[in-house]
């Protein structure tokens, strides 16, 4: 069994907080949850997760004009610099202000990035290609702000930035210092409440530059820089005056800037006096209880395609202005105009962006987790997702592993398409938190058990709550188990600890099971730990049971003879980790570490168990070894990741001072509602003062095998398989080269080449080896059957992929009917992995079908019209050799 599991998806969460921004094609959205950071491809309606982590909350994304790179900080003041294909951090350094960075933004040519701190904001250096002990090199550093500095703009020509700040000014700063003649840095004042963002308008196309890291010379060679940029380094320093290009005047340019209060100006240069004037105002404000939250500019360049009426027209912009009553407006600057509204949301909309060609609007509520892309000239939404507003606490597959439920604090069940990552019907049936799943042997329903004391069952084919099932006296339901055909459902409670056995009907067959003399009488067998029995499940063959207790240890029976097999202790495992409230160091509070939830592989040799512990441990069961232990998350704010605490935030009794238990994040505003003292559970859980404990509330195994997922606090947190690796050799040997498998298909050995290709496992080759393969049904059955087995679900995958742009169709769908004839029955062992293959294919066919019914249909038509067509029509006479 393979366990390189890594990281592949963050589900039951879209958007907790930061800024959202699409990629410069604008087919791709990122969107920071907690510590990471969620890709959306709005095209393959796909979504991922960048394999690394932050140590703190995502605060700011920005992305470099090319879209190959990916800068993001965090509330501790962590600033990485990833590579956005290859899932890498390529650079990182830590700001000296960490809790007061509110904006960042690459210029436009890529050569730097600006980012703010408190009331000043500095400007660095892209990295470049040569390895340095300090790749990030600051440029500058600006600051005359009399309040926080919370926006950041770049001009278009990208010599020139702009600032708003609490102050309720706007400043204009250049890259570069000049001569009083050339610029002087100025104040736009006038606002009545604080700056939320402000914009240069655009002047025309900017050529977007690869910084210095993606430069194609050699590494240590200096980079090239644009024409219109003096060199990082000159005799008399980086203050050095400079003056800019004649394209870089700030005359032909507009400046608009928003505030709180929803009131824009427009600033243009007075001629007369060559200062900055207000020439216009709008009033965007909706009501006098919203206010805006959140803003984006951008500018039209071409027409929008399919436009309606009120579409603005190019050389204009779109403005964004996200509101905190939920709704967004939509505006056409200069003029003002009205273009779009919409109420989107309950809660306020922290963040907005626009795509490339201003068609797709993004918008994300933190409060209530949810994530929105609309098409505002169609009036549809492109993405609309909504996570669980709190914790995750079941999580179960379907017996097909396509479909993934989770079930929350929010008492809300969801289900996630495991191919997708996206989240297609959510039931709001229950009152109260979610605390176990299971689907029927069927995969056509879903059962749920929650702290309301019912047990309800939900349809997936009508999508609607079909049966609940109940108690007869109310009693809070934690645990659940259902029958392979579906009719007996067994359901655990709490105070009194009870089971209960119901049938679909809704009737109990037995009135509970508990720790009454009378009570255990009705069970076959009962066995005695030396601890509390805090998790249980059986392998998949049901030969075998595995008991997770109190005390850390794993035990597991054999179900037939009813004795103990083996114990596994797990405390040592799952030490790590001290609480922010413990007055003892992490190894000594080991000895309250247990498991919690165990799941048994697809083929029962291993053991997955996790719990009140940070970490998540593979066991093999047979040798009783660890196998793989794997670290739920780092992110500080939880409770229980860092093993020791900063000695200055802590007190001479080991509590921590006061106001360090507030998390690291005070709020932009300020003066949140706290929750009651000694309350962990709250309908906003990032107003509370308790930190969240890592933990994990339940663990499962896909039956693929290929994939399993564990509930936290931060949402579903699913691993996966590496599959994108380049090279993954099967049964390799010093024998199979690409040379000699060339050769073996010049001597015409076809099907030692293609076995040779499949080892390597290389695409081309794979591609190379298929083409030589002659045509021929007898042939191809000839062929597929002395191939391995193992090479069967690599060859469906290839002819999926290439099946939609090659020109040998019936080849292709000939060579995949063989190989479906011959190895059919191994392919049909993992359903889940090779459906979307063969939906491919189908999909494919149609295409082709379509096409080339277009084409006929078209010169049937063409035909007619031409038989019928006054003075072309000809008889027909019947000759010798037929008609003409």
């Amino acid at each position: 069994m393979r366990f390189g599991y890594r990281p592949s998806r963050l589900l039951g969460a879209v958007h907790s907080g930061g800024n959202v921004v699409f990629s410069p094609d604008g087919n791709t959205l990122y969107s920071p949850v907690t510590n990471r950071v969620v890709v959306f491809d709005l095209i393959r309606h796909v979504s991922t997760m960048l394999p690394y982590e932050h140590a703190y909350p995502i605060r700011r994304v920005a992305v470099s004009p090319n879209g190959r790179f990916l800068l993001t900080v965090d509330i501790g003041g962590y600033l990485f610099l990833g590579h956005v294909s290859r899932g890498i951090i390529l650079c990182r350094m830590r700001l000296k202000r960490p809790n007061k960075v509110r904006d960042l933004v690459f210029s436009p040519d890529g050569q730097f990035f600006a980012v703010t701190q408190d009331r000043q904001f500095q400007v660095w250096r892209t990295p470049g290609a040569a390895r340095e002990f300090a790749p990030f090199v600051l440029h500058r550093t600006y600051g005359s702000h009399g309040d926080e500095i919370v926006s950041l703009a770049w001009a278009p020509c990208g010599q020139y930035l702009l600032t708003g700040s609490k102050d309720l000014t706007v400043r204009i700063w250049s890259l570069h210092p000049l001569p009083p003649a050339v610029f002087t840095p100025a104040t736009l004042s006038g606002h009545r409440d604080r700056i939320v963002g402000a914009f240069f308008s655009a002047s025309g196309p900017v050529e977007a530059r690869d910084p210095p890291l993606l430069s194609d010379g050699a590494a240590g060679s200096p980079p090239s820089l644009p024409p219109s940029l003096p060199p990082p380094s000159t005799p008399n320093g980086p203050d050095t005056v400079w003056t800019p290009p004649r394209s870089s005047s700030l005359s032909s340019l507009r400046i608009y800037s928003i505030a709180r209060d929803g009131f824009l100006y427009a600033w243009v240069i007075d001629p007369s006096t060559q200062t900055w004037k207000c020439h216009d105002r709008h009033a965007f404000q909706k009501s006098r209880r919203a206010h805006v939250v959140s803003v984006c500019y951008h500018a039209i360049s071409s027409p929008l395609p399919a436009a309606a009426a009120t579409a603005p027209s190019p050389g204009t912009a779109l403005l964004v202005v996200g509101f905190s009553d939920g709704v967004f407006g939509l505006y056409d600057l200069p003029t003002g105009a009205v273009v779009h509204t919409l109420s989107v949301s309950s809660g306020q909309i922290g963040t907005v962006a626009l795509n490339l060609t201003g068609e797709w609007l993004a918008l994300g509520c933190a409060s209530l987790g949810q994530l929105l892309v609309w098409e505002w000239q169609s009036e549809t939404y492109v993405l609309k997702q909504q996570g669980h507003a709190q914790a995750v606490n079941a999580v179960a597959y379907s017996p097909d592993g396509q479909v993934m439920a989770t079930g929350g604090e929010d008492a809300k069940v969801k289900l996630w398409s495991t191919a997708s990552g996206f989240s297609f019907v959510t039931f709001t049936a229950h009152d109260a938190p979610v605390t176990a799943l299971a689907f029927l042997g069927s995969g056509q329903a879903v059962l749920s058990a929650s702290l309301d004391g019912t047990v309800r069952a939900h349809d997936l084919l009508r999508y609607r709550n079909f049966r609940t099932l109940t108690t007869p006296a109310p009693t809070q339901l934690l645990s659940l188990a259902v029958d392979p055909s579906g009719e007996v459902v067994c359901a655990g409670s709490s105070e009194p600890f009870e089971g209960w056995v119901m049938s679909q009907e809704g009737s109990p067959v037995s009135p509970g099971l508990g720790d009454e003399p009378g009570r255990k009488s009705q069970l076959i067998e009962t066995h005695a730990h030396a601890a509390d029995v805090l998790a249980v499940a059986f392998r998949p063959d049901g030969k075998e049971l595995c008991v997770a207790t109190l005390n850390g240890l794993l035990t597991c029976w054999d179900v037939a003879e009813g004795h103990e097999i083996r114990v596994l202790d797990g405390k040592r495992d799952l030490q790590g980790g001290r609480g922010h409230y413990d007055k003892i160091s992490a190894s000594a509070a080991a000895a309250a570490k247990h498991f919690t939830s165990l799941a048994y592989t697809a083929d029962g040799s291993c053991l997955l168990a996790g719990g009140r512990s940070k970490f998540l441990c593979i066991y093999h069961l047979e040798t009783k070894a660890l196998v793989r232990k794997f670290q739920l998350s780092h992110d500080r704010s939880l409770d229980g990741v860092v093993d020791k605490l900063h000695s200055g935030k802590v007190g001479s009794d080991g509590l921590p001072l006061l106001g360090e238990d507030a998390g690291e994040d005070s709020g932009e505003d300020g003066g949140e509602d706290e929750a009651l003292p000694g309350a962990k559970r709250g309908v906003d859980g990032s107003k509370r003062r308790l930190r969240a404990e890592v933990r994990v509330s339940c663990v499962r195994f896909s039956p693929t095998g290929r994939e399993w997922a564990a509930a936290t606090p931060q949402g579903l947190l699913v691993f996966g398989l590496e599959e994108d690796m380049q090279f993954n050799p099967m049964e390799l040997d010093v024998a199979a080269t690409p040379a000699a498998v060339r050769e073996k298909i010049r001597e015409g050995q076809v099907g030692m080449a293609l076995v040779m290709a499949g080892q390597l496992n290389e695409e081309i080759v794979l591609l190379e080896a298929l083409d030589a393969v002659p045509p021929g049904w007898e042939n191809l059955l000839l062929l597929t059957r002395a191939l391995p087995p193992s090479l069967a679900p690599r060859l469906l995958a290839l002819v999926a992929k290439h099946l939609p742009r090659s020109p040998h169709l019936s080849f292709l769908l000939s060579f995949s009917l063989a190989l479906l004839h011959t190895h059919g029955q191994v392919l049909r062992r993992d359903p889940a992995k090779h459906a979307p293959h063969l939906r491919a294919m189908q999909r494919a066919i149609l295409k082709f079908q379509e096409d080339v019914g277009k084409h006929v249909d078209s010169s049937t038509a063409l035909l007619n019209l031409l038989m019928a067509g006054e003075g072309g029509r000809e008889e027909w006479k019947e000759d010798g050799e037929g008609k003409t």
